[in-house]
């Protein structure tokens, strides 16, 4: 179980409201969560921040979850990406990094070699990240052909009692050993 951080609560300035957010987060980490989950934009850009400063001193004691969008971008913009991440949520790793909205078409053009797979490689080499990881948007032949890539550790999914399309494409990560 996790805590999505991608509507926290928000104050009038456009910011994240800390007097609210950073409370929230420390009891949910109290009543037994670990694994948070953010991204760049979430929270019109302020949803790493807040983690940053709510988990600051506490970082042995939770997962942080993360993602960069920046298929299409430069090497050299990619990887700043995640050297902002890492200093906006004031840690020296994250334990999973997602490819952000992961779809075949994306992984076939930007992401597989000679893409942006090599940076998450080398990102995990260097112990920035800890595990390769991807949000998925697309169909479950899809996440089923990225599974057999052998490229991720994990993928973050829609899933839920109304939408239960990817049971097979799931039950094919089980068996790849994919969380």
């Amino acid at each position: 179980l996790g805590f999505g951080c991608m509507r926290l609560p928000m104050g009038d300035d456009g910011r994240v409201n800390r007097t609210v957010a950073i409370p929230l987060l420390h009891r949910a980490l109290e009543l037994g969560l670990t694994y948070f989950d953010t991204a760049v934009g979430y929270c019109r850009g302020d949803s790493q921040r807040v983690l940053g400063e709510a988990f600051e001193g506490l970082r042995d004691r939770i997962f942080l979850s993360t993602k960069n969008p920046a298929h299409s971008a430069s090497d050299a913009d990619w990887w700043a990406k995640l050297e902002e991440s890492l200093r906006l949520l004031r840690t020296d790793h994250i334990d999973f990094y997602h490819f952000h909205g992961l779809t075949w078409e994306t992984y076939e053009k930007h992401i597989r070699e000679p893409g942006k797979i090599r940076l998450m490689r080398k990102a995990k080499a260097e112990g920035l990240i800890r595990h390769i990881c991807a949000s998925f948007h697309d169909h479950p032949e899809a996440l089923i052909r990225l599974a057999e890539t052998g490229e991720f550790d994990v993928f973050t999914v829609q899933y839920n009692l109304l939408f239960r399309e990817l049971e097979p494409a799931l039950e094919r990560c089980r068996q790849l050993g994919i969380g």
